[in-house]
């Protein structure tokens, strides 16, 4: 393998890992390439460049996320409960107290779906066969009114 090749393959690694590790490029742990394996990287240099690297903090990307994980990590419930939405069934003899944005969001949802059937049964026929149809029903009207 030539020099420059190589040199290309360190840039990427070097670039790779900044970006794994969320770190600057100036990574000094950067691996050589050995002569007797070929120009491949060492394992031992790598596991050690991204072990040094685990306690860095990340980005939460807009969530509030608890301290050391990310947007994406697992929740804090450790099994499963069997409720559904994990919401804890009322008592005997008592109503579920519902939540604040519960109504709105039916009453929204339903108008929408009536407005919806209303507007979508009541719009024009627009069709080249309803079109047809009607312009037929024109000329057999027209017919009769000559004959007649």
């Amino acid at each position: 393998m030539s020099k420059g090749c190589q040199q290309r393959i360190v840039t990427n690694l070097r670039a790779f890992r900044s970006l794994v590790a969320g770190l600057s490029s100036t990574s000094s742990s950067v691996s050589s390439f050995s002569s007797r394996s070929g120009g491949s990287v060492r394992r031992s240099n790598m596991k050690s460049s991204f072990s040094s690297h685990q306690n860095v903090q990340r980005r939460s990307y807009g969530g509030a996320t608890p301290k050391g994980s990310s947007y994406f990590s697992e929740g804090t419930q450790t099994k499963r409960n069997g409720l559904l939405f994990g919401e804890t069934p009322p008592l005997k003899g008592q109503k579920r107290i519902r939540e604040s944005w519960e109504l709105p969001y039916f009453v929204t949802f339903f108008s929408a779906g009536v407005i919806l059937c209303v507007g979508l049964n009541g719009k024009p026929d627009t069709s080249l066969v309803g079109w047809a149809k009607e312009e037929a029903r024109k000329r057999l009207e027209k017919e009769e009114e000559d004959e007649r």
